[in-house]
């Protein structure tokens, strides 16, 4: 009868067992959560990293495209570049151009930093800013190049976007001639 009773303890003691878990078994599952947790995480924020990383360089390759293509439009639409008013060869530079509207009256187009964002006046007036709010000019240079021939101008830009963790910069090169300064043939 004593032999019953602790066979029939051990198979209730085993029934309870298999109802419930242990906290050896508790804490398995917690740890297995915890790295799982971990894992996703540090899955998010390396892909945040890159989603800004991405950012940062779209957002500097669209203001040098924008910026590079309004400065070369205007230098070679100009009929002459004020070059007494104009800074070459230093940072930040800028750039007066002479030339006329649409109605063939005078017009001056003048590219400068205001900050470390570039604009454009018209005659005066700031028109605003030719690159994004997110991004930063920290270099412009305008080379003057004059031939017997023909004029032209280099323009070196240098753009960066982000902080510490997105951190993009690149520098852009392209130079333009002026239409207007080709020998008539």
């Amino acid at each position: 009868m004593l032999l019953s009773f602790f066979q029939n303890k051990r198979i209730y003691c085993g029934a309870t067992r298999k109802r419930g878990t242990t906290l050896v078994e508790a804490l398995i599952y917690i740890f297995i959560l915890v790295l799982l947790l971990l894992v996703i995480v540090d899955a998010l924020v390396s892909f945040s990293h890159s989603f800004n990383m991405l950012q940062s360089g779209r957002d500097v390759e669209n203001s040098a495209i924008a910026s590079f293509e309004r400065i070369t439009r205007e230098i070679r639409d100009a009929k002459s570049i004020d070059v007494a008013q104009s800074s070459f060869g230093s940072s930040p530079g800028q750039l007066f151009l002479n030339t006329t509207d649409a109605n063939g009256n005078t017009e001056t187009i003048q590219f400068y930093l205001v900050g470390q964002a570039l604009h454009v006046k018209e005659n005066g007036t700031d028109e605003g800013a030719l690159t994004r709010s997110s991004v930063r000019v920290t270099s412009l240079i305008f080379q003057h190049i004059s031939t017997s021939l023909s004029e032209a101008v280099k323009i070196s830009m240098t753009i960066e976007s982000g902080s510490a963790t997105s951190y993009k910069s690149a520098s852009f090169y392209d130079s333009a001639t002026l239409r207007g300064s080709y020998p008539l043939q």
